[in-house]
């Protein structure tokens, strides 16, 4: 049997600007989310900032590296415009924003951004500023797995996971390396042999990112527990049905 839980990705990414306030907030108010999803960058000044591209080019109105921005510089641009004019002027968050917001009414699930050096020590940083967080409603992940292993080294009771996306032919293998909680795997690759295996180890699973229908087909012939990412939560529901539905303020 197929029983999932809500994770909504980057907010919800479907009816507002990704990882934006109203896009959090949006997330935050539907009685059928478990989760929500955020992505995490530094900015030049140190600053944790909500975005999810290494550039800024695709979702404000400016151009370059996050990186290479201050925050001051970055809270000058319009975030919002891109989606929908009704979001003009909309800025970016930080993550203490976002931290503040959901307040551990859901669960946050925190990905930190880092490749190629970008971001070095950046894991220090968001171990910092969830200090005060309710411990059972933050998790974090990332595509780094090195980065996964150190977080687990420095908060050893912290919930983490590593993201892939391409072959999961050493998926268990780096699992037990990084010593992580859970694994948020590309629907795709997942298959019935790898549910058992990591089911088996109690390691959850997180399937991305489900926003067709012919998505969700697949994932129903699976048998297993998942958190399901989706740019539009409330349709993980309509198409997988009430049945195996686990998660959110309505299961409650």
């Amino acid at each position: 049997m197929l029983e999932y839980y809500v994770l909504s990705h980057r907010g919800w990414a479907g009816a507002a600007p990704e990882n934006t306030m109203p896009s959090f907030s949006l997330a935050l108010e539907d009685p059928r989310v478990e989760a929500i999803e955020c992505d995490v960058q530094r900015t030049k000044d140190g600053r944790l900032v909500v975005i999810h591209d290494y550039t800024i080019d695709r979702t404000s109105t400016g151009s370059g590296l996050v990186r290479d921005q201050s925050l001051e510089e970055l809270r000058a641009l319009d975030f919002g415009s891109w989606f929908e004019e009704d979001f003009a002027g909309e800025r970016i968050p930080l993550l203490d924003d976002v931290l503040a917001l959901v307040a551990g009414r859901k669960k946050l699930v925190v990905e930190i951004k880092e490749t190629a050096g970008l971001y070095p020590g950046i894991e220090d940083a968001v171990l910092k500023a969830i200090g005060g967080y309710p411990a059972d409603r933050i998790m974090i992940e990332s595509f780094n797995h090195g980065l996964v292993a150190r977080l687990k080294d420095k908060a050893p009771s912290l919930t983490t996971g590593l993201i892939c996306y391409d072959s999961t032919q050493l998926m268990v293998e780096q699992i037990e390396r990084a010593r992580c909680d859970f694994a948020a795997i590309y629907f795709g690759n997942l298959t019935q042999d790898l549910v058992d295996e990591l089911s088996g180890r109690g390691v959850s699973i997180f399937a991305w990112t489900l926003n067709e229908t012919w998505q969700y087909e697949y994932l129903k012939t699976l048998d297993g527990s998942f958190y399901v990412a989706s740019d539009h939560p409330g349709m993980a529901v309509r198409e997988l049905g009430e049945e195996g539905f686990r998660g959110g303020d309505a299961a409650r």
